[in-house]
């Protein structure tokens, strides 16, 4: 016990990697005394060495040079091709309408779009209320995604194919009202002109991990929306990680009840600035399919990523805790967390043959990223002070790193390899499902069983 005034160093060596930003220091503490007791030790956030101070909110205004050729068009991304004659001052608001399913349903999605991104603005009004007719036709001539804005007055014309063009038409009508609205020394609205556009990516993402920090449904709602805004189309879900499991499995809701949280005393213990109090959170089934089908709404793909065989401390102190015979993990040297599926053991493929198929149940779009890329050669096959012995068994005693096929294998199974796509695959495969994230080497078996493609390019 600490007298009045004293103090208790503590200093920390032998990271595993440097310190490389100014979050990474101490984030909590907490002291467990004797009999359990917790007392939360206050905790002075690491201070930056240089000026990292950010503009606020609304400080810095946009600012058009005098006799500037940029277009006064408050747009993100710019469009393929701008051809505007002249301007005029924005309506009070847009009155959308089309007569076919796609036009209708892009309008009731970028109504409800823009009444919860800008609720007091009013975007979307009736002709009464102010709002310029938008008229939404079809033409078969053009991509997905691409679309054209033909102004002539007060004629407002907005030329697509499908549902993702119109809203996407739809989206950039609403961004340039709005800079002309809230910023008319700036930007202006369209008189007479063309805008014709199509994304120059097919794959336009935004990445989340919520294994290492929990966001519920209603963020992850407001982030779809926010992308939906800037005509993103991926969004890569990060739902597992050593420090977290984020999805409900019917076969196994140890995930859901142990994997999901964090806390002292727990399976998984407090990381990354959690306190000793429990802290998490897993998505039900229910709330993912309403995810999924919120972002078809908003032309967004959602894309779960599942990563095995490691980074899976989580997943296996659930397995773990639920008793002998559910893990599938690779032994090691004591003080060495146990965070990779033992490729050698037939439990891997029952749990990940499993787990896939109901992540691909929830997903329509059946892609899954396979995050195989992170397991340390030596834990599985090179060193022979932490190769599992299952894998010794199957692999022999001087397997290489890369270089040990596993006996009677056909091609179709995967190489012993410590950073590969274990069997989960052949899972994907089975149903349809693509096996985006594997490395090229492997990629050539998983194509005869599903569709393998790098999650970067779709």
């Amino acid at each position: 016990m600490l007298s009045p005034g004293d103090t208790w160093r503590v200093g920390v060596d032998r990271l595993g990697y440097p310190l490389r930003h100014w979050n990474e220091g101490a984030n909590s503490a907490y002291v467990v005394r004797a009999g359990g007791r917790i007392e939360m030790v206050k905790t002075i956030p690491t201070a930056a060495a240089g000026v990292e101070e950010l503009p606020r909110r609304g400080s810095v205004l946009p600012h058009l040079s005098a006799g500037s050729d940029v277009e006064p068009l408050s747009i993100i991304p710019w469009p393929n091709a701008i051809s505007i004659e002249s301007y005029r001052q924005a309506p009070a608001g847009l009155m959308p309408h089309g007569a076919n399913a796609a036009a209708q349903s892009a309008i009731t999605a970028f109504a409800r779009l823009t009444a919860d991104l800008f609720p007091a603005e009013g975007v979307v009004r009736q002709s009464a209320e102010g709002g310029a007719p938008v008229a939404l036709e079809h033409r078969g001539d053009m991509g997905p995604e691409a679309y054209e804005l033909v102004f002539a007055g007060d004629d407002i014309r907005l030329h697509a194919t499908g549902h993702v063009g119109f809203l996407f038409g739809l989206v950039t009508l609403g961004q340039i009202w709005r800079g002309a609205q809230r910023s008319p020394r700036v930007f202006s609205f369209p008189e007479h002109g063309r805008i014709t556009d199509a994304p120059g990516l097919g794959w336009r993402g935004a990445h989340l991990d919520v294994a290492r920090h929990f966001y519920g449904s209603a963020e992850i709602t407001q982030l779809l929306k926010i992308m939906a805004w800037n005509k993103l189309n991926r969004f890569h879900w990060h739902l597992t990680d050593d420090e977290g499991w984020r999805i409900e499995i019917d076969a196994y809701p140890e995930l859901a009840t142990i994997a999901a949280w964090r806390g002292h005393d727990l399976p998984v213990p407090p990381l990354l600035g959690s306190g000793p109090e429990p802290t998490g959170g897993v998505y039900s089934k229910a709330a993912i399919r309403d995810l999924v089908a919120l972002g078809e709404s908003l032309g967004i793909v959602l894309v779960p990523e599942i990563d095995v065989p490691g980074h899976s401390f989580a997943t296996l102190a659930a397995l773990l805790a639920a008793g002998p015979g559910r893990d599938g993990g690779v032994p090691v040297r004591p003080g060495v967390p146990n965070n990779c599926l033992n490729p050698a053991r037939q439990e891997t493929y029952r749990f990940l043959d499993t787990v896939l198929a109901e992540v691909l149940e929830l997903f329509p779009a059946r892609i899954i990223h396979i995050a195989p890329t992170k397991v340390p050669s030596r834990r599985l096959v090179t060193d022979r002070r932490r190769r599992s012995p299952a894998i010794e068994r199957l692999c022999g005693r001087e397997a290489a790193a890369g270089h040990a096929a596993l006996p009677g294998s056909t091609g179709r199974r995967p190489q012993c390899r410590p950073h590969r796509g274990l069997r989960g695959s052949r899972a994907a495969g089975r149903t349809g499902g693509a096996c985006a994230g594997l490395p090229a080497r492997t990629r050539g078996h998983a194509r005869r069983l599903g569709r393998g493609s790098p999650w970067r390019r779709h």
